[in-house]
């Protein structure tokens, strides 16, 4: 009797820990044998209700844009680009105003011995919604070479700010976790990236901030975390504050996560470990 009134206080204390800020509803579930490892996406601003996304390490240079339905409809390929352990990607502003970029962030590491890392960078390709499913080369893009501040380390998160001067990363395997920005108006060959502040949510793999650059999100295997910059706070500051944790529905091996572009929710899609099953889930405000 003791234990189960034990478990029975450990299940409602960890329940009041979550939070029913946002509704979750399963969307598509992914089928294709190409996209086994997806551990980026982005919700497109070019393609209204499309989503890209990127295999994790060892597959094609390439990103595909998929719909809610995780229907294939492009493939992107980088031209001479090379995938060592991408993963995480993000949409931001870039170089020409107006234009969307897509970003990728080529920054895993898991025996911790790469000095340098490597963002791409590449305008948004557009759909043509005549054809079923369209293949691209992406030939020109930028290559944005940089190194840690203080050594190496492996990274599964990164985020753009709303005018995409900085990108922010997350170390994965420390005690504690470093948060990281990297100032890409700055024109050196090989950048790099400044330790910023530091939080105590463990391996994170995945985040996003929202277009508004007021929201923020991070996940890592177990949870979702998610913050309401009201005050703008900059972000070496915001992670100080406690984040809520949001109710997350069980994924295989989720490390992907993304706003949608109407700012009204994100999405979570995971790879598909032993063939496991993996859909795209969308979380969106309770009214």
């Amino acid at each position: 009797m003791i234990r189960i009134l034990i478990f029975t206080v450990t299940l409602l204390t960890l329940i009041s820990c979550s939070s029913r800020l946002f509704t979750s509803d399963r969307l598509g579930k992914l089928k294709h044998e190409q996209l086994k490892e997806i551990s980026g996406i982005a919700a497109s601003r070019y393609n209204s209700g499309f989503l890209w996304a990127h295999n994790d390490s060892g597959g094609k240079p390439e990103v595909y844009l998929l719909n809610e339905a995780l229907e294939l409809k492009m493939v992107c390929r980088l031209k001479n680009a090379i995938c060592y352990d991408w993963e995480d990607m993000a949409i931001g502003s870039g170089p020409e105003p107006g234009k969307s970029y897509i970003y990728i962030g080529d920054i895993g590491d898991n025996s911790r011995k790469r000095l340098y890392k490597t963002i791409y960078r590449f305008e948004e390709p557009v759909f043509k919604q005549t054809v079923k499913t369209d293949t691209v080369v992406i030939s020109q893009f930028d290559k944005i070479v940089f190194r840690l501040e203080d050594g190496c380390k492996d990274m599964e998160a990164l985020m753009v700010d709303n005018e995409a001067s900085n990108i922010f990363l997350f170390s994965k395997r420390e005690r504690v976790t470093s948060l990281y920005q990297l100032d890409i108006r700055i024109a050196n060959d090989t950048l790099i990236a400044k330790r910023i502040g530091s939080l105590s949510i463990k391996r994170i793999v995945g985040a996003d901030l929202a277009g508004n650059g007021k929201e923020m999100v991070v996940k890592n295997y177990g949870h979702i975390y998610y913050w309401n910059n009201i005050e703008q706070l900059p972000l070496d500051k915001l992670v100080l504050e406690k984040p809520v944790r949001i109710r997350y529905r069980h994924e295989p091996q989720g490390e992907a996560i993304a706003w949608a572009f109407n700012q009204r929710g994100f999405y979570t899609l995971s790879e598909r470990p032993l063939g496991l099953p993996s859909f795209l889930y969308y979380y969106y405000y309770n009214e």
